[in-house]
């Protein structure tokens, strides 16, 4: 009996020296999880909440939950590895040829949120390439998984480019002055942002407070929106009567020294915003 409680002690061991990103599955390690054509398997060590996989094989939804998304199990045995497997068919029709996929942490609440994927130094470990073209793809402060050949592959996270673990979340009340104040000429501003999927959500035009501005002699339309996110989550504003085109469409601000709207950031509205 002493010799099977010292068998046990020492198979414990053996799984524990497993927890820990040094100690890479193989690929027969992650062959009972290889189910489809494509398998993901990544290493973090810091997941609160679930993770999910969203990518060309479900058409990038933007998601309220992840109920159509791909939910990562963990690898028995192996502590802070997580793994996913799918089919993808809708490589040839990408812009790179190739088949593209992200990891994104849920939110505190449980829900997809963009702002949750990876961060810039997430590092590639085992992985076939599509015809010589990288894998992991820098993207600003995010890092694009794309062109990736039929098989396993392997990813340390090593941090995501924002953690919902350590989210603090406030309610935020945003103003925005239109440039047109006139019924017939301006459009609803919207805003967009990793806290709402990335859709559009239109803001409510203040009608007394548009009408104080014009009765002063001042410009523009006053919009206004309330809204709960975590801090550091990105948003911008969109014009939600051109929603569908590219995200160059101009934001302006208006200058009292110069007596007119200027481009907000010096030119499109092509950079995002970061909540305080």
């Amino acid at each position: 009996m002493k010799k099977f409680y010292a068998f046990v002690a020492a198979a414990l061991v053996s799984v524990a020296m497993f927890a820990s990103r040094e100690v890479v599955p193989t690929d027969a390690d992650l062959a009972p999880y290889a189910t489809g054509t494509y398998t993901m398997c990544i290493y973090n060590d810091g997941v609160c909440n679930g993770i999910v996989l969203n990518g060309t094989y479900a058409g990038w939804p933007n998601a309220a939950d992840h109920a159509t998304l791909l939910d990562f199990v963990e690898v028995t045995g192996f502590e802070g590895w997580y793994v996913v497997s799918w089919n993808d068919t809708t490589g040839a029709e990408t812009k790179d040829g190739g088949v593209q996929a992200k990891p994104i942490q849920l939110d505190g609440s449980n829900l997809f949120n963009w702002d949750y994927q990876l961060g810039p130094d997430a590092e590639l470990i085992r992985g076939t390439e599509l015809d010589g073209k990288p894998i992991l793809n820098p993207n600003g402060a995010e890092v694009d998984i794309k062109n990736i050949q039929p098989g396993i592959l392997v990813i340390d996270v090593k941090s995501w480019k924002n953690n919902p673990c350590t989210a603090v979340y406030h309610t935020y009340n945003v103003t925005l002055v239109s440039p047109d104040c006139n019924d017939e000429d301006f459009v609803v501003p919207a805003i967009s942002g990793g806290f709402n999927g990335w859709a559009q959500e239109a803001m409510t035009l203040n009608e007394l407070k548009t009408a104080q501005r014009q009765n002063a002699g001042l410009p523009g339309g006053v919009f206004e929106i309330s809204f709960r996110a975590a801090e550091g989550s990105d948003f911008k504003f969109r014009s939600s009567e051109e929603w569908g085109k590219d995200w160059t469409n101009q934001l302006k601000v208006y200058v009292d020294s110069l007596d007119e709207w200027v481009a907000f950031n010096g030119g499109a509205n092509s950079l995002t915003t970061r909540l305080l």
